[in-house]
């Protein structure tokens, strides 16, 4: 298994696992799930070593485990629901992001994902994908400068944005920045095609 630890603690593979995670879902397959044995069996692993070391007051020896990834990057629905709020006038859209709202606040996108919805929804795929791909690539590299302290903690998936980030790294306030950043970033990144989506819907009802 060490070999594979080592394997999984490189950019590459750090970000193929978001990608492919968010390529399931965009197919309606719960990415979750199918990922879960890399999630588990390897990132998980790396969570129980970084967890040991910390309290043993050592080194921590992993850059990214399973938890990073819902302290940085799951919660881009949030930066989609921002850009609708922000700038829509899509009023399916708005109506979905004010009911979905909440349960992202708790990393549940169901709701937005089947009711806007963003599962096989064309405009929306390069988003879906690139948001999290960014998101993935700014917090690994902010986690592997030592800008922000590896998460070394076992938090809860329901826990809220920004929280997550900061009780997973073991209270670090730079985490509350990161997933500030990240929580723009996304927005920005979703806001063009959420104007797209804006002009298709009207080119339609004409």
């Amino acid at each position: 298994q060490t070999p594979l630890l080592g394997m999984s603690q490189s950019f590459v593979a750090v970000v193929s696992v978001a990608v492919l995670t968010q390529l399931f879902w965009f197919f309606g397959i719960h990415g979750g799930n199918v990922m879960a044995p890399v999630m588990e069996g390897v990132f998980g692993v790396a969570l129980l070593a970084n967890m040991e070391a910390q309290q043993a007051g050592e080194a921590i020896p992993y850059i990214w485990t399973n938890v990073s990834y819902g302290a940085f990057v799951w919660y881009a629905t949030l930066g989609l629901l921002i850009a609708i709020f922000w700038k829509s006038r899509n009023s399916h859209y708005r109506e979905v992001a004010k009911l979905g709202i909440t349960p992202v606040m708790f990393n549940i996108g169901e709701p937005v994902m089947y009711g806007l919805p963003t599962v096989l929804n064309s405009i929306m795929f390069i988003p879906f994908l690139l948001s999290p791909a960014v998101m993935t690539t700014i917090s690994y590299f902010a986690t592997k400068w030592h800008l922000v302290s590896p998460v070394t903690q076992n938090v809860t998936w329901v826990m809220p944005p920004v929280l997550y980030g900061f009780f997973s790294t073991g209270f670090d306030w730079r985490a509350i920045v990161l997933s500030l950043v990240n929580i723009a970033v996304a927005t920005l990144i979703y806001l063009p095609f959420v104007k797209m989506a804006d002009k298709e819907a009207l080119d339609t009802s004409e």
